[in-house]
């Protein structure tokens, strides 16, 4: 019995070290967009935020891409653009919503069908092999990233962010992929 109550302390203080620790994990995974306070841009990115602010907008487009492929494929037919755009707008500029993804959507989704990765190849950041920033201000970062392009090639792409209601945006076009 006192073998317990002797580590009992030992206990709670490997609690509250693993619990304080998963906290602050969780608050380093906040993106620069999330950190910014609402109407004020954050002046410049680092080219580690600048790449976790892509990747989260290639992910989740490829996320509701490939769902919209998949209910296609399927016979379902895919959802309205009025359904997706919604879901996408917190990552891409207006114009390039309503431009480039928009006709992706509309005639092209089915085509790239499981490789869109590479239309949207920052989805998997592990793939990312150098992102060099190449002009920031606090309205706009545009950097060059060498993605592969296809299963034999990486290619440099240019990506451009535009500062947007208090966080960033992708606003460049697809023109590498389409």
């Amino acid at each position: 019995m006192k073998i317990r109550w002797r580590a009992l302390p030992l206990f709670l203080l490997l609690f509250l070290i693993t619990v304080t620790g998963t906290c602050l994990q969780g608050s380093v995974r906040e993106t620069a967009a999330a950190q910014a306070p609402r109407g004020i841009h954050t002046s410049m990115l680092s080219a580690d935020e600048f790449m976790q602010l892509g990747a989260a907008a290639h992910a989740e487009t490829v996320r509701v891409f490939t769902a919209a492929f998949e209910e296609d494929l399927y016979g379902n037919g895919k959802p309205s653009w009025q359904e997706i755009r919604p879901l996408l707008a917190p990552y891409w500029d207006a114009a390039v919503l309503d431009g480039d993804l928009y006709h992706f959507y509309c005639e092209q989704l089915f085509a790239w069908g499981y490789e869109m990765g590479f239309v949207f190849p920052l989805w998997q950041p592990g793939n990312v092999e150098e992102v060099n920033i190449i002009s920031a201000s606090g309205e706009e970062i545009t950097a060059e990233l060498k993605v592969p392009t296809s299963y034999e090639n990486s290619e440099y792409i240019r990506l451009k962010m535009a500062a947007r209601d208090g966080g960033w945006v992708i606003a460049s076009p697809l023109s590498h992929a389409l």
